[in-house]
């Protein structure tokens, strides 16, 4: 069993035993979506970003399951797990080190379109990867 079904079976056994538990777990991980949406707008230059919010940003496991978003645009989820699975994949897993971002852009095979960008960084934890952070944002100038 990996270290991140290990970690998943904690918090199932703890989420069946405490409800307030969960809402709590899942109020923290929606914060930090939107915390990392403020990011976004606060530092970029771009009106798409601070003004039309043509982005996403979401927290997945290491399974890749999604944990946490916000939804600026819904239609972007759709092809967030997509893209980022594809991305994963390309790059391989066990090639991935602390401080590494994936960017990818491919419309053919990730479901966005040419201006959308995935972002892509692996959370590690003891050097295991535990989940990811990633976004889709609208680039003006591709």
């Amino acid at each position: 069993m990996s270290k991140s079904s290990s970690l998943k079976k904690d918090i199932e056994n703890v989420v069946k035993t405490d409800p307030f538990v969960l809402e709590i777990i899942r109020n923290y991980l929606t914060t930090t979506c939107e915390e990392m949406g403020t990011t976004m707008m606060r530092t970029s230059f771009s009106p798409i970003f601070n003004e039309a919010r043509d982005f996403i940003v979401v927290l997945y496991d290491a399974e890749v399951e999604l944990l946490a978003q916000v939804d600026y645009v819904p239609a972007m989820l759709g092809s967030a797990r997509h893209g980022v699975k594809l991305a994963l994949h390309e790059v391989g897993i066990n090639n991935l080190d602390p401080g590494d971002v994936i960017i990818m852009n491919d419309p053919y095979r990730s479901n966005n379109h040419i201006p959308e960008h995935i972002l892509i960084k692996p959370v590690f934890k003891d050097s295991q990867i535990v989940g990811y952070v990633g976004s889709i944002a609208h680039m003006v100038d591709v």
